[in-house]
């Protein structure tokens, strides 16, 4: 399979149709062979990782709980974060940038995957941790190339060692580390490993420069969100990119229930 094409939105999203002709595996630097599958049935799969390496982002990866990992990279924690990463967060402006079979988005290099069981069922967006994806991967709403729009796990990266995602190109929403930045110093997200969120935030700071954290304060995870038509708002401030916004009922903080930007 070549590498698709991903341009996301919060809510939905353009990939290139994933083909269903035979797949060469294609070797890391790492050794690390292409595991998992894609998410439409027919799609070409393959077996499991060899013992030692776990399937991250589509990519067969040394195991490590909490022991040793190769230089350059380091043990992102216990189960489910047993996986050696990148110590430096690595950033992308093309698909050629990523290993196969990632693309670039966002400055990410990511990929469309099965459920976490398997299977080529839709997964449940806005339901993390347990959108029925594996620990690397959230669930979106993405339309592919044919006209489809199915709900979708993507293998997200690695956050560097100290925590860093790459940064947002302009018009790329943003991402967040899911690490221990919340006040208990547990991970954002349980469950998922130390990757990066794509499209969350917690301050305005973790979005791109002309997008916005709403919904999020420094200790709640937000969204990045631009403020057009059809974003959820509370107040017209919310609607950057819209007229205004209807239909909200109270705010965040007391609890309310959000409206949406409308044109």
């Amino acid at each position: 399979m070549g590498r698709s094409a991903l341009i996301f939105a919060l809510a939905a999203a353009v990939w290139g149709c994933p083909s269903t002709g035979h797949i060469t595996i294609n070797l890391q630097p790492d050794g690390g062979p292409v595991c998992g599958g894609d998410p439409l049935p027919g799609s070409a799969t393959y077996p499991p990782c060899d013992v030692g390496l776990t399937c991250v982002n589509r990519i067969c990866t040394p195991s490590c709980d909490g022991g040793f990992c190769a230089t350059g990279t380091y043990c992102e924690g216990p189960s489910p974060r047993d996986v050696c990463a990148p110590v430096q967060p690595i950033a992308c402006t093309k698909n050629v940038d990523c290993p196969n079979p990632q693309g670039c988005f966002n400055g990410l290099c990511s990929s469309v995957e099965l459920r976490a069981d398997g299977g080529y069922q839709p997964c449940i967006p806005n339901s993390e941790p347990d959108d029925a994806c594996g620990p690397d991967a959230l669930c979106y709403v993405l339309q592919i190339t044919t006209g489809t729009i199915r709900n979708t796990c993507v293998g997200l990266p690695a956050c560097g060692q100290t925590g860093g995602c790459p940064a947002a190109p302009s018009g790329g929403y943003g991402s967040i580390c899911n690490d221990g930045r919340n006040p208990d110093g547990g991970l954002l997200m349980p469950g998922k490993q130390k990757i990066c969120l794509f499209g969350f935030c917690m301050i305005d700071g973790d979005c791109e420069k002309t997008a916005r954290c709403f919904f999020g304060t420094p200790t709640v995870l937000g969204k990045c969100q631009y403020g057009v038509a059809g974003d959820p708002c509370y107040t017209n401030a919310d609607c950057l990119s819209s007229a205004g916004c209807s239909g909200a009922d109270g705010g965040l903080l007391d609890g309310g229930f959000p409206g949406a930007c409308h044109t």
